[in-house]
């Protein structure tokens, strides 16, 4: 994740000290002061207001998730393949994870924090000659743990991020590239600021209720999902919408993810979402709140399936039906020939190594999950 931007910020500074400019009326001010202005009034708010909400966690349930995959190179003589597929991190939602893959990989992470870890298998083909194509398998076993936002304060108490995730969690870029002066022009003109005794909970909910009241879905094979994009076209997929929505809470201070994996439900044979191939692929997101903890939210659903004005149906509530395979996206993976960057590693991405184009070169997964809903 890119490091913060820091230029010209004590230019910004000096003219809102000689203007006495707020952030509520000063967009063009520095992004990075404009977030620590919001966390400000948030920290006072929230200090006023002890939670009065909290999360329950339910009844956790156990399954088994395969994830089948084949990768062709039809015009490759191929010497090595190499692959890379997700390991899903042990989050609120989910935990006491197995994994079991064939053929046997090794384990690799990123070089750089946040050091997501991945699975890598390097297959030399023993054929003479060799196959046009390659399969792994990969079993998870998850235990599942639905949570729900009750109206009731929290039963001890929450503790807070460390430093480190903190900083993690409210970065810009990538998608959520909440520096940009679209994103921040956005922000100024729907006021998405914190008001008075508007605690975390308060103001991602009126947040979620903005997007989602006035956003439409769109899910195409080429999308731009960045949160500066999403903002001016208000329309998109999963990827797209959660972006935004993390965005905007990052440029108030407010700790989010995106939790990108797959709907732990199997895939049907041909299935397809909006006319185009689907294998259960899905995003959500999730927002710390101060003496709260990670709240669950599901914004494209919302917006696909839930026109109704004002309706929380899909905000602060999980579940226990979706299965994160990594946390943000932009998994940097080690490859044969260098270091790449995928954007969501919901299922393994490959290279090959020979002689030969990489014209025609293509992956297909096939998920199936077991386990009692």
């Amino acid at each position: 994740m890119r490091a913060m931007r820091t230029p010209a910020i004590s230019v910004f500074v000096v003219v809102l000290l000689i203007t006495g400019a707020c952030f509520a009326e000063a967009p063009a001010a520095a992004p990075a002061k404009l977030a620590a202005e919001a966390r400000a009034v948030l920290d006072r708010n929230n200090a006023a207001a002890p939670p009065a909400v909290s999360i329950e966690f339910g009844r956790p349930r156990r399954v088994e998730a395969s994830l089948a995959f084949v990768a062709a190179a039809p015009r490759m003589v191929a010497k090595a393949w190499t692959i890379v597929g997700p390991v899903p991190p042990v989050l609120a939602s989910q935990r006491d994870i197995t994994i079991e893959s064939t053929p046997k990989a090794e384990r690799g992470a990123e070089a750089a924090p946040p050091a997501r870890p991945f699975l890598v298998w390097r297959i030399t083909p023993a054929e003479d000659p060799p196959k046009k194509h390659v399969a792994i398998g990969i079993t998870y076993s998850f235990e599942l743990v639905p949570r729900t936002l009750a109206s009731k304060p929290p039963a001890g108490p929450v503790a807070p991020l460390s430093d480190a995730e903190r900083v993690l969690f409210t970065a810009p870029g990538g998608l959520a590239d909440y520096e940009s002066p679209a994103l921040q022009a956005w922000l100024a003109e729907r006021g998405l600021r914190p008001k008075a005794k508007e605690t975390d909970v308060d103001f991602a909910r009126r947040l979620f209720l903005d997007v989602k009241d006035s956003a439409d879905f769109e899910y195409l094979d080429k999308m731009d999902r960045r949160a500066s994009a999403v903002c001016k076209a208000m329309k998109s997929d999963c990827g797209g919408l959660t972006a935004l929505f993390v965005a905007a809470c990052r440029a108030n201070g407010i700790p989010a993810r995106q939790l990108i994996g797959r709907w732990a439900e199997s895939a049907e044979k041909d299935e397809k979402l909006h006319g185009h191939a689907w294998q259960k692929e899905h995003i959500k997101a999730e927002f710390f709140a101060a003496g709260v903890g990670w709240v669950p939210v599901d914004l494209s659903v919302a917006v696909d399936l839930d026109r109704r004005p004002g309706s929380l149906r899909h905000f602060g509530r999980d579940n226990a039906d979706f299965i994160t395979m990594h946390v943000d996206p932009d998994v940097r993976v080690e490859m044969d020939g260098g270091r790449r960057t995928t954007t969501f590693l919901q299922e393994p991405v490959f290279t090959v190594r020979g002689t030969g184009t990489m014209a025609g070169a293509q992956a297909r997964s096939d998920w199936e999950v077991k386990g009692k809903k």
